[in-house]
């Protein structure tokens, strides 16, 4: 199933009115942090919809890590927004004032700093494991060829 055609969402903390885009899969991985969806490799609409409500009040700020972060709808019309439109990596908002410079720009500063160095900012997103749901990390072999692998942090695989 094909997650990123479906509705976006903004993640918005009350505390510092910190934002973040979210779509099907980035939402999934906000849940599996909070330790909902360990089991489920792939969870249906209808339970992640019925989830993240009960989520929401575990999920911290990027920024400031304040607990209880809102959801808002994502408007999809940016052309006339005059606090600027979303950063396509990030989430974050481009402010107006680089559109106008930039009308054509999808990515904020920092982003676009970063592509500018040959940083791949998708590849800071964690990895999770199919079998338990959690994080995995990446572990150097101890014998022989030095090798690397992903391991899972819970279950060891």
């Amino acid at each position: 199933m094909n997650r990123s055609d479906e509705q976006l969402i903004w993640l918005v903390c009350p505390a510092c009115d910190w934002r973040t885009l979210c779509d099907a899969n980035q939402l999934i991985a906000r849940l599996r942090q909070v330790g909902m969806l360990r089991r489920e490799a792939e969870p249906s609409p209808e339970l992640i919809q019925s989830l993240r409500e009960d989520a929401r009040h575990r999920m911290a700020c990027d920024k400031c890590r304040y607990e209880g972060l809102t959801f808002e709808s994502y408007v999809d019309d940016w052309e006339d927004a005059p606090h600027g439109k979303p950063c396509a990596v990030c989430g974050t908002m481009i402010p107006a004032e680089r559109l106008e410079v930039f009308p054509d720009t999808t990515t904020c500063t920092a982003c676009q700093r970063q592509a500018d160095q040959g940083v791949d900012v998708a590849a800071d997103q964690p990895e999770f494991c199919q079998n338990c749901g959690s994080v995995m990390e990446l572990r150097k072999s101890t014998t022989g060829v030095t090798r690397y692998r992903m391991v899972c942090r819970q279950c060891g695989r």
